[in-house]
């Protein structure tokens, strides 16, 4: 009889291999069940020929060559002729600076300068020409500790908006050019003192520029012209004209001026809308063709000797006698760094100080005891040093006193809102205590709960949970523009072959509409707090000044979490940790787009942010939890005492227990 194996219990078994989070080659195959991928090429000619090596080389430096081609002559465009001048905008501490720096760059040629309008001091006027301009300059005065101080609002506001250049800063001496010495000694408080303050500016130090003479102006024009262009896509992709000369008839307005930023894929169509900043919505009636009134003349200069120009004339004895009256005796004094001119004044010197008190010294010393002559010398050194680090570690203030607060004028009844004050201090209990406990709600007593929260649904999950964003709409969706698909419809706009409209002529604040954006819709924007104004409390639906690229208008916004999920939840105040959603109804704009986010009647920067999208369908739920006080805690179980107060809710609300 023939034996059968039997394996023992020692029987070796092998470990399966293990593919990793890709499928195996058989489990493909598989798959496919004998079925071959087949790659049909579009271009039949472009498949048959086989780019070679030396071919592919060549391509590649016709490409390159283009390229550099394009940026050159997009370099050379700017200021030339045929094309709009380049647009500087002029920020000073002082009016005075600016007759004096355009008196010293008209020294040096006068066809460089032309006049333009001027736009009021205000930070919207500002913000409305940053958008426009092709670089800022900010003049500061050197006789100023920190000259930014005051322009810093501005300034954030149109770095956060986005310029083509880094902006420009001038240093003013409105004395006179100083030594080399004390020169370089401002350059180098001013710089220390900008790189701590303001770090966003990293190219300070270059962008740094002295009004002394007119080689130094010659520098500065010549880096205005010359310098590097960032890509703005709000102003590459929207024709604008600013107005030179503005002049009104019955029911018209006849704008002249240059028209920037419009190629042959973007003109200024007369089909289009016109959109004036502050102003509103227009309809072009027609377009002229105005003659340069700045034409950029190549004319050879002629110098001609003049006999008289290097004339020496010594000055007489009536103007030494003159000069040497009006001349001012200066004295100098060591005084604790950063103090005025001011200041130093009233500070006495140390020498006439030491003579005036040398006898009373004298005789003190004189007075002293026995006793303190046999203090040892090492304690008595230690002593002084320690006054003397004590004075040095002594800080000195110099204080305001309003006269008015001396004469008994009570300044809270003057000044202060005590209405204003009331709510700002609820506001911001409201915002700690959401903070504290995010969405929880105490129910009314007085009122039944269910009556209350009746506009509110139960959700198992707030993620999971289905919700149909069609469903109960209200009114105001009838009036609203939708988009089938945002995104293709940006893609299409935006693209140099979607523009369907290329008629017009090619290359205030007039800004062209791109196709749609005269529309209402629901926008969603997103924002985060600046550093300045995270003590700020802002609530839902409360007015804010919002400026969403070249609009400015004044909305009630909702705010949700920026989150990746269907469902996002309300938020009653602007979150400070982070970023947050803005809700609201407004005309539409394609991104990219800035934000800029203000208070009404306040100057002062809330926020800034970028456009999301413009979605009806964007589901904001508004989460309540209703809290009560634990009274027994069992191991799968509580209860909760001061819920509800009626049995009716406790019986309405037991079908939504999870």
């Amino acid at each position: 009889m023939q034996e059968v194996h039997r394996a023992g219990l020692l029987k070796q078994s092998n470990k399966s291999h293990k593919t990793g989070k890709h499928r195996s080659k058989g489990a493909v195959d598989t798959a496919n069940r004998g079925r071959i991928g087949l790659k049909c090429p579009l271009n039949r000619k472009k498949a048959d020929k086989i780019e070679g090596r030396l071919d592919r080389k060549h391509r590649l430096q016709q490409v390159r060559a283009t390229k550099r081609e394009a940026a050159l002559s997009q370099k050379r465009s700017l200021g030339c002729d045929g094309f709009p001048p380049v647009l500087t905008g002029i920020l000073s501490t002082s009016p005075g600076i600016l007759s004096e720096l355009i008196t010293l760059i008209k020294n040096i040629d006068d066809s460089v300068v032309k006049p333009s309008p001027a736009v009021e001091d205000s930070l919207y006027s500002v913000i409305d020409a940053g958008k426009v301009v092709d670089q800022f300059m900010f003049v500061l005065d050197a006789t100023v500790h920190d000259p930014l101080a005051s322009l810093e609002n501005k300034l954030l506001s149109l770095i956060s908006q986005g310029l083509p250049y880094e902006p420009v800063f001038l240093l003013h001496f409105p004395f006179g050019k100083p030594d080399l010495k004390s020169l370089n000694e401002c350059k180098k408080n001013l710089i220390k003192t900008v790189e701590k303050t303001y770090p966003f500016l990293t190219q300070f130090r270059q962008n740094l520029f002295i009004s002394t003479n007119e080689s130094e102006a010659t520098l500065l024009l010549r880096h205005l012209g010359s310098s590097k262009r960032k890509k703005n896509h709000l102003r590459e992709r929207r024709p604008h004209m600013v107005g030179e000369e503005v002049d009104y008839t019955e029911g018209m307005v006849k704008v002249t001026g240059y028209v920037r930023c419009a190629d042959l894929n973007r003109r200024w169509s007369v089909n289009r809308l016109v959109h004036i900043p502050g102003v509103g919505d227009f309809q072009l009636e027609k377009i002229d063709s105005a003659v340069d009134p700045y034409p950029l003349a190549k004319e050879k200069r002629r110098d001609v000797m003049d006999d008289e120009e290097h004339e020496i004339t010594w000055p007489t004895e009536e103007e030494l006698e003159e000069a040497e009256k009006n001349q001012k005796k200066m004295i100098k004094k060591t005084v604790p760094k950063g103090t005025s001119d001011y200041q130093a004044s009233w500070i006495i010197d140390e020498e006439v100080e030491e003579s005036e008190n040398d006898e009373e010294e004298d005789m003190m010393d004189s007075d002293k005891d026995n006793n303190d002559l046999s203090v040892p010398f090492e304690h008595e050194g230690e002593e002084a040093d320690q006054d003397d680090c004590e004075e040095n570690d002594e800080e000195y203030e110099t204080l305001e006193i309003n006269p008015e607060s001396q004469q008994g004028v009570a300044y809270d009844e003057k000044n202060v809102d005590v209405n204003e004050e009331r709510d700002t201090f609820k506001k911001i209990q409201d915002a700690r205590m959401d903070a504290m406990f995010p969405d929880e709600i105490d129910t009314p007593v007085d009122k039944l709960a269910k009556v209350r929260f009746q506009r509110y649904r139960g959700l198992k999950s707030f993620r999971t949970s289905p919700w149909d964003p069609k469903e109960n709409l209200p009114y105001d969706y009838a009036r609203i523009f939708q988009f089938e698909n945002f995104d293709r419809t940006k893609k299409k706009v935006l693209s140099p072959s979607g523009d369907d409209e290329i008629e017009g002529i090619e290359m205030g604040w007039y800004v062209i509409f791109l196709p749609h954006e005269n529309k209402m819709s629901i926008i969603n924007i997103v924002v985060k707090k600046t550093p300045a104004s995270r003590g700020v409390v802002v609530k839902s639906k409360e007015p804010i000044i919002v400026h969403v690229g070249t609009r400015r208008f004044c909305v009630n916004p909702i705010f949700s979490q920026h989150t990746n999920g269907s469902k996002h939840k309300y938020e009653r105040f602007w979150n400070t940790d982070g970023a947050v959603v803005m809700t609201m109804f407004a005309p539409i704009t394609f991104p990219p787009s800035p934000v800029l986010v203000f208070k009404p009647g306040q100057e002062e920067l809330l926020g800034t942010g970028s456009l999301l999208s413009a979605d009806p369908n964007r589901l904001v739920i508004k989460r309540a939890v209703l809290s009560g006080h634990p009274f027994k805690v069992n191991k799968r179980s509580c209860v909760v005492r001061f819920m509800f107060f009626n049995r009716s809710d406790i019986e309405w609300f037991k079908t939504h227990r999870t």
